[in-house]
């Protein structure tokens, strides 16, 4: 009977030992398999991690390019479309006269003008001349024509644009201003024009050129073709009528009233905008009476 006892007992150690062995060596075996997980799986996460910030990096440096090329082209634009138009009233000097230019309109507007090649534009002006005469003064018993005017007589013999008006022979002390008016042809080919004053030292007026140079201008013509017209051009020539209603016009539609009763609340932005230009380029197109 104690043998038996004894035989069991060591019967039961035998088992725990091996199923101790057994557990030690899945322990062992299951141990490096888990290392392993758990090291792709922190490769992976670490993985996923690079390419997420690699994508974010690309996102913003694709933005911050985007950007770059938008402020190009729009600085690019800037300065293509940047025109300097004479201030008024404006007066020039030469040789101590003084010639005071004012009220200048073109097609009945301001002294500035977007118009297409070879249209017809009336010039409209107010001048008034002005000289306390000195003998220091160039020439002083000269007799001094004052013209305006826009390019060559090359341009005139070649159908291509422009004038000379002689306005005053005899520089002098003037009390009133007086008026004066004529009618030309815009030049043919696209570009900034100034229309300026020009003397003569003749007994009679005279076939003046005008040279293009602003720091002599007294209105600027700039010509393009219809299809190059675009509405930033344009906002500087338009009425304030017209400023105004197309003003009106886009914060009626920017309306957030939550009905559904307007329809016109429900245009996008960018179809406000390109209708607002058309406004624009219509009225302006009406004013200058340009060619349809």
């Amino acid at each position: 009977m104690a043998e038996h006892e004894q035989g069991e007992v060591s019967f039961e150690i035998t088992t725990v030992t091996n199923t101790l062995k057994e557990e030690v060596t899945v322990a062992e075996v299951t141990a490096p398999e888990e290392a392993v997980d758990a090291r792709v799986a922190a490769e992976e996460a670490e993985a996923t991690r690079v390419a997420a910030e690699e994508a974010e990096a690309a996102r913003v440096a694709a933005e911050k390019a985007e950007a770059d090329r938008v402020a190009a082209e729009e600085a690019e634009a800037a300065q293509e479309e940047e025109v300097l138009v004479p201030v008024l009233p404006i007066t020039h000097t030469w040789a101590g006269r003084q010639f005071h230019f004012s009220d200048v309109t073109l097609n009945g507007a301001s002294n500035a003008a977007i118009v297409v090649p070879g249209q017809s534009i009336d010039v409209s002006l107010q001048f008034r001349t002005s000289w306390k005469r000195s003998p220091d003064d160039y020439c002083p018993g000269c007799v001094v024509q004052l013209y305006y005017g826009l390019g060559s007589a090359s341009y005139l013999k070649h159908g291509q644009g422009g004038f000379s008006k002689g306005v005053k022979s005899g520089i002098r002390d003037m009390r009133h201003s007086e008026g004066s008016q004529t009618t030309f042809e815009a030049p043919t080919e696209p570009g900034v024009y100034y229309i300026t004053w020009e003397i003569s030292l003749e007994y009679d007026f005279i076939s003046k050129n005008h040279n293009n140079d602003f720091k002599n201008a007294i209105a600027m013509v700039r010509v393009l073709p219809k299809s190059e017209w675009t509405a930033a051009m344009l906002a500087p020539f338009v009425t304030n009528q017209t400023r105004s209603l197309i003003l009106a016009f886009l914060l009626y539609c920017s309306n957030e009233s939550d009905t559904e009763a307007n329809k016109m609340q429900s245009i996008p932005n960018g179809v406000a905008q390109k209708i607002a230009a058309y406004i624009m380029v219509s009225s302006y197109e009406e004013m200058t009476q340009a060619d349809q």
